[in-house]
């Protein structure tokens, strides 16, 4: 009998280790949690390569879940449906975008979320999704690739463009375009050389214009003024010799006879 519940109390014994381990271990991987998870859908327009299940998520920087489940969209593939499990407590709204990011160039990939002051609503639940979606940006990557892809065809459109302007009859006219430009370039030296020289005898001119004026002011028109004074008297003499001859035309020959002598006259 004594063996029998020896042996009893070692199996318990050994259950109750087993036990306690199996909780232990999960307590080490899991912590006992107490946290409260959601889960939302986004959709992602280019490779996820290098995200997996267990993934980070990140709000800001800050962990705030894991990526649940990856998988392509059975209409489009060129689609991929991430499922993610984020902290009950997370802000996510309909401001809320979803970014693949990378820590440095070669670092581990994780999704990057990032809020928005413009649209604080909660995600609606669209007809025929199981999760609310987050809306997805173009990474880093994806946005420098596009950018090379467009200045690549930029800079091949400008190659055809040059040499369709160079090409055929072009390169002759632009030979005559020089032409004509060089020939009116030393025409317009010409010119130039024409218009200094005008501009140097304006400048004499303006410089003894003033000498002029004080010549005139102070000798020429002072003279002109005294001779169209004799002239005036002049004038008047001749009109009072008419009307004497008009009067008496005797004058000429016996000459004009002195006036009456006055009282007290001799």
């Amino acid at each position: 009998m004594e063996s029998k519940v020896n042996y009893t109390l070692v199996g318990a014994f050994v259950l109750i280790l087993t036990i306690a381990l199996i909780i232990f271990i999960t307590w080490l991987s899991a912590g006992l949690s107490t946290k409260h998870y959601k889960n939302f859908l986004v959709i992602m327009h280019e490779s996820v390569a290098g995200l997996g299940v267990n993934s980070s998520v990140k709000y800001n920087g800050v962990n705030v879940g894991t990526i649940k489940k990856i998988s392509l969209n059975d209409q489009n593939p060129e689609q991929v449906r991430l499922v993610l499990q984020i902290e009950e407590h997370t802000p996510i709204t309909e401001g809320t975008t979803a970014t693949l990011n990378s820590q440095g160039l070669t670092g581990i990939t994780y999704l990057a979320l990032q809020g928005s002051d413009s649209n604080l609503n909660p995600i609606p639940l669209l007809a025929g999704e199981k999760y609310p979606i987050i809306k997805s940006t173009p990474s880093l990557f994806l946005r420098l690739d596009s950018t090379l892809r467009a200045l690549n065809n930029n800079m091949n459109q400008i190659t055809q463009d040059i040499n369709g302007v160079l090409g055929g009859e072009n390169p002759v006219l632009f030979r005559k375009i020089l032409n004509n430009l060089s020939i009116t370039s030393n025409h317009l030296a010409t010119q130039s050389k024409r218009l200094d020289a005008i501009l140097i005898n304006t400048a004499r001119s303006t410089r003894v214009f003033p000498s002029l004026m004080n010549t005139l002011t102070q000798q020429t028109l002072p003279s002109t003024n005294q001779v169209l004074n004799n002239l005036s008297i002049m004038t008047d003499n001749l009109l009072e010799l008419s009307d004497n001859l008009r009067q008496n035309p005797s004058i000429l020959i016996r000459g004009q006879k002195p006036p009456p002598l006055g009282p007290g006259e001799e």
